[in-house]
């Protein structure tokens, strides 16, 4: 081979190297916009009409747990407590623990005197394609509940959700399998 040939060659490995380091850096890496959450997913169900959770959070409150699912097009943000950015739907549940000091998974039964007896919920909101921004308090969606319970299993990181709520007018009925991202409060 002459010189001329390699050093063509080698312009041109040089060239394909370059290529594919810039390639793998452009698609390889993006903007981080908030927490993706864990991730399998799940749907809920209200008057008819079907609603995909994609992720799912958790948020410790002292002994007081919000599990927070929510659609693709929300993540929370990063530090943010209970903050979402995105659009989308939600649902958040606010079960009490049996232990103050860790979610214990379990049955859990809504408690109209909102008294925080362990294995209650207190809380349930939902929100439907609804834009989430810094300023967003997910308990602006609160619901009325007159009765519901809330099933969460836990086996390796996989958390299996099932609920059915009822309020005034509808019910909530859904189940959301996979793992959950912890938030700090």
């Amino acid at each position: 081979m002459s010189d001329l040939n390699i050093s063509k060659m080698k312009k041109w490995i040089k060239g394909a190297l370059l290529f594919a380091i810039l390639g793998t850096i452009l698609l390889g890496c993006k903007k981080d916009d908030g927490v993706d959450g864990g991730t399998l997913g799940g749907s809920f169900t209200l008057d008819g009409t079907t609603y995909i959770l994609d992720k799912g959070f958790i948020i410790d409150k002292g002994g007081e747990y919000y599990i927070i699912l929510t659609s693709t097009g929300i993540s929370a943000t990063p530090g943010g407590g209970d903050a979402f950015v995105g659009k989308g739907d939600l649902v958040s549940l606010a079960l009490i623990s049996s232990s103050p000091n860790s979610f214990e998974p379990g049955t859990f039964t809504y408690d109209s005197t909102k008294s925080k007896i362990p294995g209650t919920i207190e809380n349930v909101g939902a929100a439907f394609d609804t834009v989430f921004d810094t300023e967003t308090d997910i308990d602006d969606f609160n619901l009325e509940v007159t009765e519901g319970t809330a099933s969460v299993s836990l086996s390796e990181d996989i958390y299996t959700v099932t609920f059915n709520i009822t309020v005034s007018t509808s019910s909530y009925e859904g189940s959301f399998s996979g793992m959950l991202t912890e938030l700090i409060d």
